[in-house]
């Protein structure tokens, strides 16, 4: 459980920091992070998918993709509300 919320947060915090800073490894760390949680997902859709989606928001806002980064900010909603979090 440790593991994945460093990874979801690790994710989140080195989106903000490509998009501070423009530097690729942290897009990649993001990428890692999106990565993982996508695996975890697969077995726990209840306590991962809402992460999941959040981070692929972030992922998509940090390279300007804005149309499908609120398609995906909403799934995050939608999937978190669905799983009373």
């Amino acid at each position: 459980f440790v593991l994945s919320v460093q990874r979801f947060y690790g994710g989140l915090v080195s989106f903000w920091l490509y998009r501070q800073s423009g530097d690729s490894i942290w897009a990649e760390r993001g990428h890692e992070a999106k990565l993982a949680l996508s695996k975890w997902t697969e077995s726990s859709q209840w306590n991962y998918q809402n992460k999941f989606y959040l981070l692929e928001a972030e992922d998509q806002y940090s390279n300007n993709d804005i149309e499908n980064a609120k398609s995906s900010y909403t799934k995050a909603i939608l999937s978190a509300r669905e799983h009373k979090f």
